[in-house]
């Protein structure tokens, strides 16, 4: 650098003021180009189309969920939940109605479900001992409250 002050005949002085003033410029050029682009609006995205279509999906399921009353849930558990004799048909009972059973769990209503589907029915209520956790005691609590029509 001194070489090429000495070959364009600058002062020692003279340099450092042109680099002060070269150092000024350059800083208020990253300034202005910084504050450019924090000023500048960024990419805005407008989801008033999706926010409405979801808004009205959302109202419908209500509306759905509202008409339903809870009478006509009831007389439809009801139903299944006790016959005219007053036990549960295992072969239309929901899992909820099966975990209300004495001894019935949340896995064991399941496992009664799966099994129910792949053989499409209980035959008589002990083919409920076929399920994996039924044994002899269990059924014993089970089997006057169910049947298998």
């Amino acid at each position: 650098m001194n070489k090429l002050m000495k070959n364009i005949s600058f002062t020692k002085n003279e340099t450092r003021v042109i680099l002060f003033v070269i150092t000024v410029l350059v800083t208020g050029f990253s300034i202005k180009f910084y504050k450019q682009i924090l000023n500048s609006p960024s990419v805005r995205f407008d989801y008033t189309a999706e926010d409405s279509v979801f808004k009205s999906l959302s109202d419908s399921k209500i509306d759905q969920d509202k008409s339903i009353s809870g009478d006509s849930v009831k007389s439809e558990i009801g139903s299944n939940e006790t016959s005219s004799d007053g036990l549960l048909n295992i072969n239309t009972a929901t899992r909820s109605e099966l975990i209300d059973l004495p001894g019935v769990g949340e896995s064991t209503a399941d496992k009664i479900i799966s099994y129910r589907d792949r053989n499409k029915k209980f035959n008589k209520a002990e083919d409920i001992m076929k399920v994996s956790g039924i044994g002899k005691k269990k059924f014993d609590k089970l089997k006057s409250h169910i049947k298998a029509e």
